[in-house]
């Protein structure tokens, strides 16, 4: 079922820093937290590690662009078996959006958030996926892909993560497993494509930015 409904014409772009962004409350009024669990037990990461697998298996069969694809997506995996080692446990959300940037929100003229592109959506995932999709978004459109920071992008989506239950000590494990949400997504359009010639990041960048998720520690 496909439900629309056109946007208001009092809407206006949410641009970061002008206090449109999305607040805590309307994240978890989008994805509202339902349970504790196991990294290897929630929904979004086993689909996720299905995806990483298909990719993974790439090498060898479809030329130099399988190959291309299969390092970047075990690279993702290795992320995986770190949070699912570092954190027991996680908060749940029913779903989360996959794609909530500023491209992809307005606010009309009452203040109501809308947003739209849900083909991203996915059930049962890790809360606070999307207050680091955000903070990922942002620092990406202002600093590039070779700018961003994860420990900066942590530190914006904090008070998002605070808010909805996430238990600081597992923060490290959740931006783990977001940045293997970006890299299997990456693999996915280079090995549609044919490579990584015309996508926004490159394996490079990718590699650098798992450094840093190595890294990454927070203090209780």
């Amino acid at each position: 079922m496909l439900v629309t409904e056109p946007l208001p014409p009092s809407v206006r772009a949410v641009r970061p820093g002008t206090g449109d962004d999305p607040t805590s409350v309307e994240l978890h009024d989008l994805a509202p937290v339902v349970r504790t669990g196991s990294v290897a037990d929630i929904g979004q990461v086993r689909t996720l590690r299905a995806r990483l697998a298909g990719l993974t298996e790439l090498a060898g069969l479809t030329g130099p662009a399988g190959d291309a694809v299969a390092e970047p997506a075990a690279w993702a995996v290795r992320l995986l078996d770190r949070a699912s080692r570092d954190a027991p446990r996680l908060t749940v959300a029913a779903r989360w959006h996959g794609d909530l940037a500023p491209w992809n929100t307005a606010r009309d003229a009452t203040g109501t958030l809308w947003v739209w592109d849900w083909e991203s959506c996915e059930p049962d995932a890790p809360a606070g996926l999307d207050a680091l999709h955000w903070a990922f978004s942002v620092h990406r459109e202002t600093a590039g892909p070779g700018g961003i920071r994860l420990a900066d992008c942590l530190t914006d989506a904090a008070p998002h993560l605070t808010a909805l239950g996430a238990a600081r000590r597992t923060w490290p494990a959740l931006l783990r497993i977001y940045l293997a949400v970006t890299i299997e997504r990456a693999c996915g359009l280079a090995a549609a494509d044919g490579g990584w010639q015309r996508l926004w990041i490159q394996p490079d960048q990718l590699y650098a930015l798992t450094g840093q998720a190595d890294d990454l520690t927070v203090t209780s």
